[in-house]
């Protein structure tokens, strides 16, 4: 019979012990029965434990049903397959080379440089084996010599796997599992050998059921146990499966992720044509490795994918399928012309930050724009833009407790200094960011429990390099409104005066000198006097300030010389909390944080 006194919400052993005991003594046969000093207690621990137990295991079960909750990788990979989403594997790093190879016997009239000739690349004491991915075929030069350019050579060591096709009759379904967790998929083929090796057919890989036939001899991908991928064929309806006994043959590189990044030096392994007279020339670096997609980005990224349905219609999409299918992006920004000044109607931008990439290569915009055409509707054109930088420039001042650490200023200084990088790293560096004053004055007190206080203020600042070329105009956008309640300031004024906008030091006219605004929309050339306590004018009307906006022009500007690897322009924000869109970074540059560390004794 129910009974009301047994309590269903509470997890805990000792509760469900008390639930136990509650109910038995609701009951006319245990009223005043001792639990605690005879046998049934422990009956009362074995059923409590087990209850325990019960609610644990489906609560754990519970939790892996799902992609939000799920904790084990294999779990959330299974959820994500569901929404027809492959987590993105290993990546191999790539470089590219020059290759010359000299005294090659029988000079013969062209030389083949065979897929998978391998070199190896040192970083330190480690050593990794990269080799080319494909056949290349070389003619002579003059001089007796063949040249090679623009070589591409892959981390990782290629790997087969072979599968015999079992009789429908014999194995309801059978699975093709891939025996290495670390490969990287781009780098898979999969050939099914037939009838004793009378026919060889190639399978290539497929992710839609578009356009999809009986007979089409393609290959599905998906995520499998311990972190593997199986390989799906099709079933004779859609897509063609490998008749009985072939054998399957799956070729592939296993690699070492990001490790090899950034090696720059290296060798052939063996001859090429029977030479081993080969000099290799490094035209960029080995980049691009990266590891298999972890947890919580298939968490993120899945549902997304699903959403796009393989088509870019949306901004969403746009940026779901290239983050998915691209590991190589850090960060992505994609936007429509209409939200442009003046609008661009019929376009989408799309600005990108790539890991190990100082600029997006015209080769990988060759490649996106390929990838987004098949995906993207016929009347909309795709415009990459290269990204743009605003950057804060911190000055704090903090206060600490000497009494309650022994650690000196220089020691608060730098805890200080990594506070604000971590807070740059997990809050801006992206596109469509905001700095949020309050979180950056919280981050800074919490740098250590010795700190205080903190008085903490921030300029926004730009970057310009000047043409050397002679005067140009120079449009400077920050897209956030500028303190414009400032007093005009003087023809001669204290250097320390606050300005709205003010620069770093160049040349003008063999001095040096600085650029400071007026107050009233007017920028103006100064220079410091004698005493260096004041600032007097030496040109003005070099260009104009739209506070409300947040845009400086800069008319007919010319130096001969600057400090630095720029002109940093500096402008005071009207608002604490300040934000970037469209294809805008926020960053707080290492060498734009100043921290003056007070001893305070308490």
């Amino acid at each position: 019979m129910a009974n009301s006194s047994i309590t269903l919400t509470s997890l805990d052993f000792a509760d469900y012990k008390n639930s136990l005991k509650t109910y038995l003594q609701s009951q006319a046969q245990f009223k005043d029965y001792n639990f605690d000093a005879s046998n049934l207690s422990v009956i009362l621990d074995l059923l409590s434990y087990n209850t325990y137990l019960n609610a644990f295991y489906m609560n754990m079960i519970g939790s892996e049903m799902f992609l939000d909750t799920a904790q084990q990788r294999d779990s959330v990979v299974l959820r994500a397959k569901e929404l027809n989403y492959t987590p993105r594997s290993f990546r191999s790093a790539y470089a590219t080379i020059n290759l010359v190879v000299a005294n090659v016997p029988n000079y013969p009239v062209v030389l083949t440089i065979p897929a998978g000739t391998t070199f190896t690349g040192k970083a330190g004491t480690n050593s990794y084996s990269f080799s080319t991915n494909q056949n290349l075929v070389i003619s002579a030069n003059t001089d007796g010599n063949f040249y090679a350019n623009n070589v591409e050579i892959y981390e990782g060591t290629l790997v087969t796997d072979t599968f015999v096709v079992q009789p429908t009759s014999n194995v309801d379904y059978q699975q093709f599992i891939l025996s290495n967790p670390t490969i990287d998929t781009n780098s898979l083929t999969v050939v099914s050998i037939e009838n004793n090796g009378a026919n060889v057919i190639p399978y290539a890989l497929s992710t839609t059921l578009l356009d999809l036939v009986e007979t089409s001899p393609v290959y599905f991908l998906q995520g499998g146990d311990n972190s593997k991928y199986q390989i799906i064929f099709g079933d004779n309806v859609i897509g063609r499966r490998p008749v009985d006994n072939a054998v399957v043959v799956a070729t592939y590189r296993v690699t070492n992720g990001q490790l090899p990044n950034g090696i720059s030096l290296f060798s052939p392994n063996g001859t090429i044509g029977g030479s081993s007279n080969i000099t290799v020339t490094t035209l960029s670096a080995a980049q691009g490795g990266d590891i298999g997609e972890d947890i919580n980005s298939i968490r993120y990224n899945a549902p997304r994918y699903y959403a796009t349905q393989q088509r870019a219609v949306t901004v969403a999409d746009y940026e779901a399928l290239m983050s998915v299918t691209y590991p190589e992006i850090e960060a992505i920004s994609v936007y429509g012309g209409e939200d442009l000044s003046p609008p661009q109607y019929g376009k989408v931008f799309i600005s990108l930050k790539l890991y190990n990439f100082d600029a997006v290569p015209e080769s990988k915009i060759s490649e996106y724009t390929t990838f987004l055409q098949t995906r993207a509707p016929l009347t909309i054109q795709t415009a990459f833009v290269e990204p743009q930088y605003t950057y804060a420039s911190i000055k704090s001042t903090i206060k600490y407790n000497i009494n309650q650490t022994t650690l000196q200023p220089s020691d608060i200084n730098a805890f200080t200094i990594g506070a604000i990088q971590n807070y740059s790293m997990h809050n801006l560096e992206n596109f469509k960011s905001t700095l949020l004053y309050s979180k950056l004055v919280a981050a800074i007190d919490a740098a250590h429990p010795s700190i205080i206080s903190n008085e903490t203020d921030y300029v926004l600042m730009k970057k310009i390099i000047p043409s050397a070329l002679g005067s140009k105009n120079y449009t400077i956008s920050f897209n956030m409104p500028f303190n414009q309640n400032l007093p005009p300031q003087p023809l001669v004024h204290k250097a320390t005066d606050e300005h709205a906008i003010s620069s770093s030091q160049f040349m003008y006219n063999g001095i040096v000198v600085n650029i400071e605004d007026d107050g009233m929309g007017n920028l103006r050339i100064v220079q410091a006097q004698g005493d260096g306590l004041h600032h007097t004018i030496v040109s003005s009307g070099v260009g104009t300030v739209d506070y409300a906006n947040g845009i400086i022009n800069l008319n007919n500007f010319y130096t001969s010389n600057y400090f630095g690897d720029s002109i940093r322009i500096y402008a005071m924000p009207a608002n604490k909390d300040n934000s970037t869109s469209q294809n805008t970074i926020f960053e707080i540059p290492n060498d734009e944080i100043n921290v003056t560390v007070q001893i305070v004794r308490q």
